[in-house]
């Protein structure tokens, strides 16, 4: 048995599992089969949780209201029992269990987290001691958040990469309102103006207006502010998108501070390189990425993996990992530089999943002999919610804005259910999640 082994179970891991399984139910059973069959290789899939983590849903997570009824009689608030409750349901539209994802696949789940790999073995260690050979292995284990050395934010600041993270945010900002004095300001601050601290921030401002309404606060002593070290937010993204997500940031009453870099970061406010300081009830960094700290672990548990400077790993036109002809790279973790703009290709799902395909077309084409494809990047658009019903969308050269820009969003995320489960229970999860996260809207 040769195993194709795939350590990750995000957009990119997950889609290059089920990409894998299906290519080789399709060589198992086509007429003119290679030398291998479908018996003679097995797809594991190895995650440190037992769920895929719906990452495009975590900043509804943070900030989903929770209306009456549905925790207590309470508008808002309610028994510890009620949010307990509540986190739960929140739970299953964020975390959706890898079993019942690979029902019915020949696709073999390990739940551990990795701890190294023997590149010359050609194994990789787990945590619990065992150990899983592999003909062919695919990193997909994504990213962390990278705090430019800036004293105390790794410390003070809120992330948002995980469901729990979501859970600590909302727990924050129930936590100021509920001691809030009327009169006294409210200041929440984000530091970093990518896609994912625009979406977290609109969200956010909306989420607050709800609060405020419920602890009988007056909405204008809630001050919202965005950071960004550069000269504009969203600036990899076309003109008219980032003029009209700043326009509707602005409409939300959020402020916009850009070429605004951050010194330091204490419990209850930010100090600016420039001296000046922001006072803050609750910080959100969304400042950037880097590679997993396993990757570049000291102790030789990845001896052999080339990294840039970033921790992420160097690739080759095939998403192969430098030097090693059996290792692919994808998502998040891979350093893979577009020949189109020069720079590394940016963290989406949507290249994540990209990237997936490619990969599992390489290893068939490995394994049958057959000349390698380059990975070619292709980025139809961008897709950004700012906040209730509404998001900006530039698609194939075109813009879309509001409510219809909204609409599309919630048909990618659709399309993104039919992908992992039957059509029935993809819809259902599709309207439930639609129903929790616009209480809010």
């Amino acid at each position: 048995m040769k195993n194709i082994v795939v350590l990750g179970a995000g957009f990119g891991g997950l889609k290059a599992a089920l990409k894998l399984e299906e290519k080789l139910k399709t060589l198992a059973s086509s007429s003119d089969k290679a030398s291998e069959s479908k018996e003679d290789w097995s797809v594991i899939l190895i995650d440190k949780n037992s769920y895929h983590t719906y990452t495009a849903a975590l900043y509804e997570a943070a900030s989903a209201y929770r209306w009456r009824g549905m925790a207590s009689m309470s508008p808002y608030g309610g028994s510890p029992e009620g949010r307990q409750k509540f986190e739960e349901t929140l739970a299953e539209y964020v975390c959706l269990p890898i079993n019942q994802i690979i029902s019915n696949k020949n696709i073999t789940f390990v739940q551990d987290s990795v701890s190294g790999v023997d590149f010359w073995n050609n194994e990789v260690k787990l945590e619990n001691g065992d150990s899983v050979r592999y003909e062919y292995l695919v990193f997909a284990l994504g990213s962390e958040t990278v705090y430019f050395d800036i004293k105390g934010a790794e410390k003070c600041c809120y992330t948002l990469k995980t469901l729990e993270d979501a859970f600590s945010i909302r727990r924050r900002i129930e936590k100021v309102f509920s001691n809030a004095v009327k009169g006294n300001p409210i200041k929440i601050v984000i530091v970093g103006g990518g896609a994912t601290g625009v979406e977290t921030i609109a969200e956010i401002a909306t989420y607050t207006r709800c609060l405020a309404r419920d602890h009988k606060l007056n909405y204008a002593d809630v001050h919202i502010s965005l950071l960004e070290a550069r000269d504009t937010i969203l600036s990899s993204s076309p003109k008219l998108q980032r003029d009209k997500s700043i326009k509707r940031l602005e409409k939300l009453g959020v402020e916009i501070l850009t070429n605004t870099r951050v010194q330091e970061v204490m419990s209850e406010c930010v100090l600016f390189e420039d001296g000046e300081k922001c006072d803050a009830d609750i910080v959100l960094w969304s400042g950037g990425i880097k590679g997993p700290a396993l990757l570049s672990a000291k102790g030789g548990k990845m001896k052999g993996l080339e990294l840039n400077d970033e921790g992420f790993i160097v690739v080759d036109k095939f998403l192969q990992a430098k030097g090693l002809r059996k290792v692919f790279a994808i998502g998040d973790n891979a350093a893979f530089i577009d020949e189109a703009t020069g720079s590394r290709t940016p963290a989406t799902a949507f290249i994540a999943e990209q990237q997936a395909d490619a990969v599992s077309e390489n290893i068939m084409r490995i394994s049958t002999g057959q000349p390698l494809a380059e990975y070619k990047a292709r980025t139809p658009g961008y897709v950004i919610s700012c906040g209730g019903k509404y998001a900006v969308a530039y698609l194939f050269g075109l813009t879309f804005s509001g409510f219809f820009g909204w609409c599309v969003k919630k048909l990618i995320d659709l399309k993104y259910f039919l992908s992992l489960f039957s059509f029935r229970e993809a819809l259902l999860l599709w309207l439930r999640e639609l129903r929790l996260f616009t209480k809010n809207d």
